[in-house]
């Protein structure tokens, strides 16, 4: 374990003497044939951190379902939790990542139900939005057909549908 450590140093030691020598030589303190002094910043950094971590350079971590490559597990598993197809054991639906299945997994419970016609959805907002349905208001009215809406966005696809030369 020694000898891995003491090699991981002898590489950001060597990672180091490269970028100080870079910028000691050139002409332009900022920049380097297009290389803002930021950015060798940015990777002697990162250098130090996956150092301080005990993270080898050359590590990688695939994700098994689509083979993208990380050098931190940790961002191999936040991919891995949104990568590739996920389908709902409840009703069997297929969604692009577990993100999506999550909230989708919601119209199953009681959290977001509507009391009147115990519909739910997968956000609060979606169901404050529905709730508009049961109301007699409708706040939205074409001023050509007179056809009203009780949604702004019912009312814009009307217009873009029915009289799309005013849109």
């Amino acid at each position: 374990m020694h000898g891995f450590h003491l090699l991981n140093a002898m590489k950001f030691a060597r990672l180091h003497y490269v970028i100080l020598n870079t910028f000691a030589n050139s002409h332009d303190p900022l920049s380097n044939d297009g290389i803002i002094l930021q950015d060798w910043n940015d990777l002697a950094q990162k250098q130090r951190e996956d150092f301080d971590c005990g993270l080898h350079v050359d590590q990688k971590y695939e994700c098994s379902k689509c083979n993208a490559s990380f050098t931190r597990l940790a961002g191999k598993r936040y991919h891995e939790d949104r990568c590739g197809t996920s389908v709902c054991l409840s009703c069997g639906a297929h969604f692009s990542n577990l993100l999506k299945l999550r909230i989708h997994q919601r119209v199953h419970g009681e959290t977001n139900k509507c009391q009147i016609c115990k519909k739910c959805f997968g956000t609060k907002q979606s169901l404050e939005r529905h709730k508009l349905v049961h109301t007699d208001e409708k706040a939205f009215k074409c001023d050509i057909c007179k056809q009203e809406f009780t949604l702004k966005c019912n009312h814009e696809r009307h217009m873009k549908r029915k009289h799309p030369e005013l849109v």
